[in-house]
């Protein structure tokens, strides 16, 4: 049994036959336009990722030599602080009528706490400033954690002070004890 095609339909197959190769250059292009843009993105992502991570360099090193300043700083517990701010407050002539030390406080597992406090009289605001740099700018972990500043009368530049300064010691922690 011959099949027989009509003059009507082998004009529309002709056709089909024609447009065939077109329509399937255009569905390959539109493919390939959505791969390569995918992949744009994709790469556009990375080169993101790349500008922040180049961005965050010296955010990081600044962040490693801060900690590595801390780590250096606590690394040597300061000395008595009778002793230690009596020699500043000599440096800077003031006139310590009293010291006394309080009792030391954990504060957490790995830091302690040594507060002392002294009583400065007849002390210039200079010098008490001076002091106080001194204190900021020492090698060890101190602060001031108590100030407490009186005028002396009708004396010009004459004030009695009260310091309370507090020394922060590092303790070992555990994990570095277990390691050789």
């Amino acid at each position: 049994m011959a099949v027989t095609i009509s003059d009507r339909e082998k004009r529309t197959l002709r056709i089909a036959l024609f447009a065939l190769p077109g329509v399937l250059l255009i569905v390959g292009l539109v493919a390939s336009q959505f791969i390569v843009s995918k992949r744009r993105a994709e790469i556009d992502a990375i080169v993101e990722a790349t500008a922040a991570v180049d961005e965050a360099r010296p955010k990081v090193v600044e962040a490693k030599a801060r900690k590595q300043q801390l780590t250096q700083r606590y690394g040597s517990k300061a000395p008595s602080l009778s002793s230690y701010l009596d020699q500043e407050a000599r440096a800077e002539k003031l006139d310590v009528v009293d010291h006394a030390d309080r009792p030391e406080a954990k504060l957490g597992k790995r830091f302690s706490e040594r507060h002392h406090v002294m009583h400065v009289r007849k002390a210039g605001m200079r010098a008490v400033a001076l002091f106080l740099e001194r204190i900021a700018k020492s090698p060890y972990p101190l602060s001031v954690s108590r100030l407490l500043i009186h005028k002396r009368g009708s004396e010009a530049d004459a004030y009695d002070v009260e310091f309370g300064v507090s020394a922060y010691d590092r303790g070992e922690s555990a994990e570095k004890k277990d390691k050789p």
